[in-house]
């Protein structure tokens, strides 16, 4: 996701051809392009990684500008249901990459806040519905 799929998308490109219309909203689309590659440390380990992440707080609403970046980032992450990568949804893409990397927790840095409001709005693609609908049935057990 951070060497390939993520540049990729910045410049429009998306594997499994190059739509025009698709290339244009993805150099538009500010969700794409408001991603960026950031070091954190890992507090169980102390060691660095790279993630992939947006440049605001994703873990609380802290300023009227943050919330309105983040709706504007979720309105362009829900634009991108239909387009795919390599035949994979590129929401599904970012979803999965978040569970493995974020574990699907809400922090500053994860995507986790994306999804939620994905399908709070009915927006998210079928992995991401399946899976928090999966969550929710284990939840009442």
């Amino acid at each position: 996701m951070e060497q390939t799929v993520v540049p990729n998308l910045k410049m429009g490109v998306v594997e499994d051809g190059n739509d025009e219309y698709i290339q244009r909203s993805l150099l538009t689309n500010k969700f794409i392009q408001a991603l960026t590659l950031n070091s954190t440390t890992r507090t169980t380990t102390g060691d660095e990684k790279g993630v992939i992440s947006l440049p605001i707080n994703m873990s609380v609403s802290t300023s009227e500008y943050n919330e309105n970046m983040f709706v504007s980032y979720l309105t362009d992450f829900n634009k991108l249901k239909g387009v795919t990568y390599n035949g994979i949804p590129v929401q599904t893409l970012f979803f999965w990459y978040n569970l493995i990397v974020n574990r699907n927790v809400q922090s500053r840095d994860s995507l986790t806040k994306i999804f939620k409001s994905a399908i709070r709005d009915n927006r998210g693609d079928n992995d991401i519905n399946d899976y928090f609908k999966y969550v929710g049935d284990m939840d009442k057990r």
